[in-house]
């Protein structure tokens, strides 16, 4: 975010340096929204979309902020104006946000938005035939489950019907919790028993209270707020893709990806 880059004298968390004026010194054009995005050019560019994080996918559209497949493209844009080829690294972090919340509707968008973002690599790849795509999660979070509450089925349509993530419809929940009926089913299409409208009054954290009944109505169980020790599904497109075939330790994956780019590694 942000706030990382500029100074506690002008209102950021950077202790001691202004690092977008030094970007821009060094060359680098500064945007801040979608609009400059889109617009910028040239070879050098810093994005900052946001004070912190940027918001899900499913809140996006109360933003200025582009999404994950616009800033993959036009960052393939401005390294692909490298002769000597570049590296990007391209992450759907909030698929992990998600599972710690136990938000299936924003794990599911944010996924897909992710699934959008790879499209953008691998069409660029394809045209390419140089380029390498290697797509994989650092871990699972919440072990997530289809199926739940002691039925074996799924109900994804009440996801679909899901707008906002449960952080933002408790943003309007008011202070006495009295609108809760009135706010889920503005953004879900629910109709709350009584029993979940008390369970979520009553609950420490609105957000999670909500993200709960969305998930038992959608049968999405969930064996964790943290993260899980599965095996992770590991994809790869392009030249020197028989590199990763089989089961990799995580720690081999940069090690591999330094061999396919015929980088030297020093111990």
């Amino acid at each position: 975010g942000k706030n990382y880059f500029v100074p506690m004298d002008k209102g950021g968390k950077q202790k001691e340096r202004d690092l977008i004026k030094e970007a821009q010194q060094e060359g680098y054009q500064f945007v801040e929204d979608k609009d400059g995005l889109q617009k910028a050019k040239g070879k050098k560019l810093l994005g900052l979309f946001a004070g912190e994080g940027m918001a899900p996918e499913l809140d996006r559209e109360l933003t200025k902020e582009p999404g994950l497949a616009e800033m993959t493209e036009k960052a393939i844009d401005v390294l692909k104006q490298d002769k000597d080829g570049f590296f990007l690294m391209v992450e759907g972090s909030q698929i992990d946000w998600a599972g710690h919340a136990h938000d299936a509707a924003w794990a599911m968008k944010d996924t897909e938005a992710f699934e959008q973002a790879v499209n953008k690599a691998v069409q660029f790849a394809k045209k390419d035939k140089h380029t390498l795509v290697v797509i994989v999660g650092d871990h699972d979070t919440g072990g997530m489950s289809v199926g739940g509450y002691g039925q074996y089925d799924a109900k994804l349509e009440v996801l679909r019907n899901v707008t906002a993530t449960g952080d933002f419809m408790a943003t309007k929940i008011n202070t006495d919790r009295s609108n809760i009926k009135e706010v889920v089913k503005q953004y879900t299409q629910m109709d709350l028993t009584e029993a979940e409208v008390v369970k979520i009054k009553g609950a420490s954290k609105v957000a999670n209270a909500i993200n709960d009944v969305i998930s038992e109505r959608a049968l999405v169980g969930w064996t964790s707020g943290a993260h899980t020790g599965t095996d992770l599904p590991l994809y790869v497109y392009g030249p020197n893709s028989e590199l990763f075939r089989g089961l990799k330790n995580n720690t081999d994956l940069p090690i591999l990806i330094s061999q396919a780019m015929k980088l030297q590694l020093k111990n």
